[in-house]
């Protein structure tokens, strides 16, 4: 999914106004003349509105686990050796180049180990002026390689044995076997090594991770630089001068918490919100938005991203319940096939988002090469009642489904992510198998949830949230390494406790494998296995969505918003 897609999605037959920025290229060097601020004119101030606010930034440099919220405003603050534009393609950003098999900076050694070399841009400063060398790379790697560092994000670093500097603006990163995303890891961003080194040395983890830094004394490498930070309010970020890419022609960003939706959009009919992203379950009020705006500038539009929508089943029979639920194959198949699909992506994204059955979506181009293994489970509401029946699962007198052998009720708690999956969401879901007898009881998820890491990962039926599609196979999600337990204290992206030996080898050799009919080969497998036992349930894929006020001037994009700040600018 990390290509220009669309997902088969027809934007202008829904009369989105839609700014397309088809083959367009990261901002260069310097920036464009014409965005540059004479300091005679009145700063331009630019109010970004998200709903959920962030506890901290250390996901920003691959600390903390998963960044959650950040991905707000971490292409504002902070930059990384490869970044992403729109469609998810990636380029270099504090790096030179990407690392390359032809220019001999992607090299797979004799012995089966690999190394990758980076060139960094020269002159790069952090926000406090010091200069950013291949030194703070190194210190970083030194703290996220630590064990005691729940770095979940961070895909590739088990087989990364260490990192070097040749020179100030040059690493190189030895791996102990070849990686198939090498030219991409790591996908976040670096910390200052004159800052935290001393932190660092004490040896505390916790005191680290606690650090000032990662709140209000953020220091990174982005266009804008945190100068203030209003909890339950606002983040307010400066002009960064000093900027590698050049000097950005909005003075101020303000990234406002506006938790509802309503307020949000409120907020954008009258003005004071410049940039507003509401979650895409509500497409059917921001097209209603779009039509009014038709003529006026304002605009709404909509991007897809490489994430589907899914329910995740808790597999671990310490926690899951009913007892002989979802832990069983049979009843897997037969809850997944009562859920209409594409129903419920109509119902939640008016069509926009195409259905969704594995990690390859409609318009990737590799598709073509695995769609014949792909296990299809249809919507049909006679074959799961018939599937439950076989599992021992019949209705009783109350329409409610109860084992044969100990009367046991299915009664299941079904759940949403926060910041991953909506309310609306889980109640579609209960309400298709309600149909087919199970007693759901709806748990909706508070904001503040998605910092507990055990409440998340002890679920006793379901969850319903987002797959990143490379995370489905990259051992980062479904690997049986990846289960979140006491002993990495509920870090573990495997929330599920979702254990298939043969997923864990297959998986296990895509890492490794850079040919790409190999590659292949290996995925028609995975598919087969992981999605023929349903270890997950895909549903649809997502998209999202922003709102953009006339008087912002520039190609704003639903995903990786900021990417191309440099080239925004205000009237």
């Amino acid at each position: 999914m990390r290509r220009n897609s669309v997902l088969g999605m027809n934007v202008l037959a829904l009369s989105l106004v839609f700014v397309t920025a088809c083959g367009m290229t990261p901002p260069s060097q310097g920036g464009s003349s014409s965005s540059r601020v004479e300091a005679t004119q009145a700063p331009k101030t630019l109010v970004w509105a998200v709903q959920q606010e962030p506890t901290d930034v250390t996901a920003l440099s691959g600390l903390g686990g998963t960044r959650g919220p950040t991905s707000n405003f971490r292409t504002l603050a902070h930059a990384r050796l490869v970044s992403d534009d729109y469609t998810l393609t990636p380029y270099a950003d504090l790096a030179l180049e990407l690392p390359s098999v032809d220019r001999g900076t992607w090299r797979v050694n004799p012995d089966g180990t690999m190394e990758t070399t980076w060139k960094l841009r020269p002159n790069i400063k952090w926000h406090d002026g010091t200069p950013f060398t291949a030194s703070d790379v190194v210190f970083w790697f030194s703290v996220i390689k630590d064990p005691n560092i729940p770095s979940t994000s961070l895909v590739g670093l088990d087989q990364i044995v260490s990192a070097t500097a040749l020179d100030p603006n040059t690493v190189v990163i030895r791996w102990s076997e070849p990686y198939f995303d090498a030219n991409r890891v790591p996908d976040v961003g670096p910390i200052p090594r004159h800052i935290l080194e001393s932190v660092w040395a004490q040896g505390d983890v916790e005191a680290l991770l606690n650090n000032r830094y990662f709140t209000t004394d953020f220091i990174g490498l982005g266009a804008y630089r945190l100068t203030g930070w209003q909890q339950g309010s606002q983040l307010e970020f400066s002009r960064f001068d000093d900027y590698f890419r050049g000097r950005p022609a909005i003075d101020r960003v303000i990234l406002r918490i506006i938790p509802d939706f309503n307020t949000m959009v409120s907020n954008m009919l009258a003005g004071t919100v410049d940039i507003a992203q509401p979650p895409a379950e509500n497409m059917d009020v921001v097209m209603d938005l779009s039509r009014r705006w038709e003529g006026s500038g304002n605009r709404a539009r909509t991007d897809p991203n490489n994430k589907m929508r899914v329910i995740y089943m808790q597999y671990r029979p310490e926690y899951a319940r009913p007892q002989n639920g979802v832990t069983n194959r049979t009843v897997r198949q037969a809850l997944y096939q009562a859920i209409d699909r594409p129903v419920m992506a109509q119902v939640i994204t008016e069509g926009l988002s195409p259905v969704a059955d594995s990690w390859f979506a409609p318009s990737d181009p590799a598709r073509k090469d695995v769609e014949a293994v792909i296990p299809q489970f249809p919507f049909d509401t006679n074959r799961a009642v018939q599937l439950l029946g076989e599992a021992g699962w019949v209705r009783g007198a109350d329409g409610v489904l109860a084992r044969q052998d100990t009367g046991e009720r299915f009664e299941m708690q079904v759940r949403n992510r926060p910041g991953s999956a909506t309310e609306r969401e889980v109640v579609v879901v209960n309400d298709f198998w309600k149909s087919v007898g199970v007693a759901g009881s709806v748990v909706p998820a508070t904001p503040s949830q998605v910092n507990d890491r055990e409440w998340l990962a002890t679920y006793p039926g379901v969850q319903i949230s987002r797959l990143e599609a490379p995370d489905a196979y990259n051992t980062r999600r479904t690997h049986s390494r990846a289960i979140a337990a006491p002993a990495n204290r509920w870090a573990g992206r495997n929330g599920a406790g979702y254990i298939n030996p043969v997923a864990d080898s297959l998986q296990d050799r895509i890492v490794v494998t850079i040919d790409r009919n190999e590659q292949l080969t290996l995925q028609r497998q995975l598919l087969q296995e992981m999605i023929g036992e349903l270890g997950f349930m895909p549903l649809y894929w997502d998209v999202e969505l922003v709102l953009v006020n006339r008087s912002v001037k520039g190609d704003v994009a639903a995903v990786e918003t900021g990417w191309n700040v440099l080239t925004w600018d205000k009237q």
